[in-house]
């Protein structure tokens, strides 16, 4: 019977892992065609500044209620309803070609973030229901790279699409992945869990986000942390806006190699996941941070001299692996302090929160690069980045 609920597990784990990359790899195979016809259609980066705040801006305003509908009993319904909601609300994507349809693509892409909010809500309590203590934390690690493969793996078969003349594929392609993804969570079974088994597994209760970000303010040795993590994301969070104006403002003119840099800031990020243990075990997690946060802003200002792809490549992956290398020192700095236990909750309340900054630079970047240009508008977030840098070394200086 034990080996029959292992083997049911597995399963559902292997189920669940799919679905959530398949869901990941529909947004990802969207993104790159929706900024690219944002800004080579209409000519302004705040055109695709405020594409990008209609789809993230409901997921975020909507969070913390579905995460309180996501832990009843019919979360698995409610996922595989938001899902396919999601899909569908993405369907007049398929016909974007003209400038009257700016407004049916906006409201598409807020209807799709809406939906998005609850089908994303349900995953972390599914996998929690499937696993505990260390299997829990490695099946997060799993889950959290699955994601990155997406993202690679979506800008990757953008970019091939819209060589292949096939554009007009994107979108279909993007959805059936979405569709699929509701399709495998139907066969997948979780156990029921009631919510004293998710809080102490971790797990995103109804108060999750809320009760996480309180966590993380009211730790003095979170407070830095959770502050370098919401200056991070100010500085990060809209950077894709000017890098496509840079891209396709006559230095590229390759709508196309949008995929590429976000496939390559994946890598980066994949890069920095796989190899963080081995460079985490060698040099205190302060140190860490100050150097990740100056790769990054190193590779923000390396963009905007690069005058080929190749090299627009490389320094997204530099910014991917600067970001994904702060990401898991500053997840390690939670861990360590308010334990396994609550780390969950503090990501999830520490997770929303930042989404706010990083929506402000969504806004902030568009209106800016068309005012100044994209390169100083990039250059802008560089030095954000790096004025954050020298801080944490400054921080590390004093501790010595």
């Amino acid at each position: 019977m034990r080996a029959e609920s292992a083997f049911s597990s597995q399963r559902s784990f292997g189920l669940l892992w799919a679905a959530v990359d398949l869901s990941s790899l529909g947004g990802w195979l969207l993104l790159p065609a929706v900024v690219a016809w944002g800004y080579q259609g209409h000519e302004s980066a705040a055109t695709v500044s405020v594409l990008l705040l209609a789809w993230f801006f409901p997921a975020f305003a909507l969070r913390p209620l579905a995460n309180a509908i996501a832990n009843g009993r019919s979360g698995k319904a409610v996922a595989i309803v938001a899902l396919l909601a999601r899909a569908a609300a993405l369907l007049p994507l398929m016909n974007a070609r003209g400038d009257d349809t700016l407004a049916s693509v906006g409201v598409a892409l807020a209807l799709s973030g809406m939906a998005a909010a609850f089908a994303e809500a349900s995953f972390g309590p599914f996998l929690r229901s499937l696993a505990s203590g260390k299997q829990l934390e490695a099946a997060e690690g799993a889950m959290a790279n699955g994601k990155l493969l997406a993202m690679i793996a979506g800008g990757a078969a953008s970019t091939a699409l819209y060589v292949a003349g096939a554009l007009q594929a994107v979108a279909p392609a993007g959805i059936a992945a979405i569709v699929l993804s509701a399709a495998l969570l139907l066969l997948a079974r979780f156990p029921g869990s009631n919510s004293t088994t998710q809080q102490s597994n971790g797990g995103n209760g109804p108060l999750s986000v809320q009760r996480g970000l309180l966590l993380s303010l009211r730790h003095p040795a979170l407070q830095e942390a959770s502050a370098v993590k919401l200056v991070a994301a100010l500085a990060t969070g809209g950077i894709l806006v000017p890098q496509v104006a840079y891209m396709i403002l006559g230095v590229f003119t390759a709508p196309e190699n949008v995929g590429l840099i976000i496939s390559a800031q994946g890598v980066g990020m994949l890069v920095a996941s796989a190899t963080y243990r081995f460079v985490a075990d060698r040099y205190p997690r302060n140190s860490l941070v100050a150097l990740a946060l100056g790769l990054a802003s190193c590779g923000i200002f390396a963009f905007t001299l690069s005058g080929s792809i190749a090299g627009a490549m490389a320094f997204s992956l530099a910014i991917g692996a600067g970001l994904g290398v702060l990401s898991r020192s500053l997840f390690d700095l939670q861990t360590s302090v308010a334990g396994a236990e609550r780390s969950a909750s503090i990501s999830d309340g520490l997770g929303w929160a930042a989404e706010a900054p990083a929506l402000l630079s969504m806004i902030a970047l568009g209106p800016l690069t068309d005012l100044l240009s994209p390169r100083l508008a990039l250059a802008l977030s560089a030095v954000i980045l790096a004025t954050l840098a020298l801080y944490a070394f400054g921080a590390i200086t004093k501790e010595k």
